[in-house]
């Protein structure tokens, strides 16, 4: 998988990404390609974006977050105390936070320790994912133009006192210094900062953030967890921060660390008291999945993400184990039918192709039995995507399917389906979906290809008839609307060109209020299913186990987000 990524990431860097991106790429689409290019190992997505027309208001909106450090309610029956342990896959390669995209460093590594500008909501109430911004080492922000944002730290944000870092206040130099740090040109995270044009320090307790062009997702990317805030003394030191020191402002305190895993202690000394709950963590680095499982049958471990034949396995072995499912929007099996080539040029053959396939069945058993169907936006909450009883007339008719496919002559009924080889659920998926076009009538070749081949004919050049693979990557649902669905989108390779698609996807890139987007963004995926012509076979979901005395655990890993593991206790084992 490792290797993979790496693969497909190099061949998006310098003139290449440039010159597909086109030289009118906006910043912050450009960014969001690059991020999630090598976060999510897969190939990028980038367009030209038109400039935003729309004017936003000056709009106050401190009032909207959590402005003052105002503890969670206690949970009912909370004990505090003790060390939750889990595994993950790998180690970070450094403790630089922002030289890399890494989420063994920012999500369950050293990057623990640090705070954010803005993070995501957390804890009951929230559902996981979720995009909801607030405050983290923000005490308060107003938005006095499209372009600027003034922000209050908090009073009370203190580092922790490891060498060279001193035992003192975070201040607004801190955050400015670490956000220009971050925006070092070649450095991993730079891409995030595209669209910010400077960072002020309006006095110690302030900063004033100007942005290049309005953005209905500045504030979620300030909150995305690469964007960590250093102390100054740790960015000037001699080296760097490849080894170290991880001193945060946060919630954990590094206490070991080796390439076999780290330990945290709770960090008492911060802004929120009693948080977290526990006194700390142990995260240990596994990278078999067997092993990982076996781990945790004898209570080795807590709790750990876990493969769904595993994950069967030990639940029938110990039904007390609790198995918790999250939704990972902007992932999974996409499909894409080329309306530039024929049949599927027309837009009753695209239909009748949909109508042969049956994604439930297909997600549910052919995948791994954990899948669901979405029309694989990557959105900050799943209440902004198509429930599935509004997709469902769109497939699983296999003979309305084979009479709109009588019409064409034989060799028009033929097809190349050309699969990547991200694993060989992929393969399965392209093989079941070969068998349901037959039983419609359409017979489809099915090609296999390596997910480099992929990268370069497909998602590069359009070379196909009807693609299928992993989901074009995007942290940012701007990026993805803008590169994939937009007519001058350099990923819209499937030759469909809408009027109507273009002034909604502009609309939303710029609006403010986060329901009137919502709708806006659901009018989008309501027009492409019209079109026929791209939809998600499977939307990947997340299958955690963990043991009855893990409580709060409710993971929000929108993009790379870890303060959720505040909110997780253990009751008395």
């Amino acid at each position: 998988m490792l290797t993979r990524a790496v693969a497909i990431c190099s061949a998006l860097t310098g003139e290449r990404l440039r010159r597909w991106a086109g030289p009118a790429a906006a910043p912050v689409v450009l960014a969001a390609i690059v991020m999630s290019a090598c976060d999510r190992q897969a190939a990028p997505s980038a367009t030209p974006v038109p400039s935003p027309t729309a004017t936003l208001a000056p709009i106050q909106t401190a009032p909207a977050l959590r402005a003052t450090a105002t503890p969670a309610p206690t949970p009912q029956g909370l004990t505090k105390g003790g060390i939750l342990r889990l595994s993950v896959i790998e180690a970070p390669p450094h403790l630089d936070p922002h030289q890399t995209v890494s989420p063994a460093l920012h999500t369950w590594g050293p990057g623990l320790v640090y705070s954010r500008l803005f993070r995501y909501a957390t804890g009951p109430g929230h559902g996981f994912p979720s995009g909801e911004v607030v405050c983290d080492l923000c005490e308060s922000w107003v938005q006095t133009d499209p372009l600027t944002l003034y922000v209050k730290l908090r009073a009370e944000a203190r580092w922790q006192a490891v060498s060279p870092v001193p035992d003192r206040n975070v201040t607004a130099s801190d955050v400015a210094l670490s956000l220009r740090r971050a925006a070092t040109p070649g450095w991993a995270n730079s891409p995030l900062m595209a669209n910010i044009e400077r960072v002020e320090e309006v006095d110690p307790t302030a900063v004033l953030i100007r942005f290049r062009q309005p953005d209905a997702e500045a504030l979620e990317t300030l909150a995305d967890s690469h964007l960590k805030v250093v102390a100054e003394e740790a960015m000037v030191q001699p080296g760097g921060l490849l080894r170290g020191p991880a001193a945060g402002s946060g919630p954990w305190r590094l206490e070991q660390f080796d390439l076999d895993g780290a330990s945290y202690s709770a960090d008492r000394g911060y802004y929120l008291p009693g948080v977290p709950y526990l006194d700390g963590l142990d995260i240990r680095v596994i990278n078999d999945v067997e092993t990982r499982i076996a781990a945790l049958r004898n209570r080795l471990l807590d709790l750990d993400q876990s493969a769904f034949d595993s994950a069967s396995r030990a639940m029938e072995a110990f039904p007390d184990l609790v198995r918790v499912r999250m939704l990972e929007p902007g992932t999974g099996v996409s499909v894409a039918l080329n309306a530039s080539r024929p049949p599927l040029d027309s837009l009753e053959v695209r239909r009748a192709v949909l109508k042969a396939l049956d994604p439930e069945e297909i997600a549910g058993t052919v995948w791994d039995g954990e899948g669901v169907v979405t029309t694989g936006l990557p959105v900050p909450s799943g209440s902004w995507l198509i429930e599935w009883h509004e997709l469902r007339p769109s497939f699983d008719d296999p003979v309305a399917s084979a009479q709109l496919l009588t019409a064409l002559d034989p060799s028009g009924r033929r097809v190349r389906l050309t699969v990547g080889e991200f694993s060989d659920a992929y393969v399965a998926v392209a093989e079941a979906v070969a068998r349901s076009f037959a039983s419609a009538g359409l017979e489809a070749e099915v090609e296999r290809v390596p997910t480099r081949v992929y990268a370069e004919r497909a998602w590069f050049g359009g070379d196909y008839q009807v693609l299928l693979g992993a989901q074009p990557p995007a942290n940012s649902l701007n990026a993805y609307l803008y590169a994939v669905y937009h007519s001058r989108g350099s990923a819209n390779t499937t030759g469909v060109i809408s009027q109507s698609l273009d002034p909604l996807i502009e609309q939303q890139a710029t609006e403010p209020d986060p329901g009137r987007r919502r709708e806006l963004v659901l009018q989008i995926q309501r027009e492409v299913m019209q079109l026929a012509y791209r939809f998600n076979l499977v939307t990947k979901v997340t299958l955690w186990l963990h043991w009855p005395e893990v409580r709060g655990f409710a993971p929000n890993l929108f993009r790379g987000e870890n303060y959720w593991l505040t909110d997780v206790w253990l009751a008395a084992r």
